[in-house]
């Protein structure tokens, strides 16, 4: 370890990936099909996947080089930056955080997605992290707390922005 739990505020890819083995374990399944089941299918969420759906692809962004199209492609690390989703399946999912949770996550779980989690971390330079959502280190004065998260490869790049006290969201 670089230094002791607690002590460091670093973004991890890796960490999100053994949250997402940890799932399969206590849910003796898959992650993709777990997730699809318990979060994307209750959400109607039907064009959202951790890995490449052909029957899908026609709702997903075309990436491209210069004037040729790139092929998609699965990346290797679940969950941690391979969810492939449309604009209309994360306008459902803000829908969802708006209505704190419905019955898909529940308040108590919206509530700590948006709440400040390294408080606690002397070395995190103010950087507001909830949980799988970063926050704004000073809340827009005309909107409110900020949540935000993106995302990318080398061809795309996405980005999720709300305002969860103004019901207000941008994909």
């Amino acid at each position: 370890m670089a230094a002791p739990p607690g002590s460091v505020f670093s973004y991890s890819n890796t960490g999100m990936t053994l949250l997402g083995h940890a799932v399969e374990v206590a849910a003796e399944g898959d992650f993709v099909s777990y997730a699809y089941e318990k979060l994307f299918a209750p959400m109607d969420m039907d064009d959202t996947s951790f890995v490449v759906k052909k029957d899908t692809t026609h709702h997903l962004s075309r990436g491209y080089r210069g004037r040729e199209e790139q092929e998609l492609w699965n990346l290797q690390q679940l969950p941690a930056g391979s969810l492939y989703t449309s604009v209309l399946d994360l306008s459902r999912f803000i829908q969802t955080v708006f209505a704190d949770g419905g019955e898909v996550l529940g308040e108590d779980s919206i509530t700590a997605m948006l709440t400040r989690q390294n408080s606690h971390v002397p070395l995190d330079f103010d950087f507001e992290v909830g949980l799988g959502w970063m926050l704004l280190w000073q809340p827009l004065a005309y909107g409110g707390a900020t949540a935000w998260h993106s995302g990318g490869t080398e061809n795309f790049f996405s980005q999720l922005i709300i305002l969860p006290e103004q019901k207000l969201g941008v994909v």
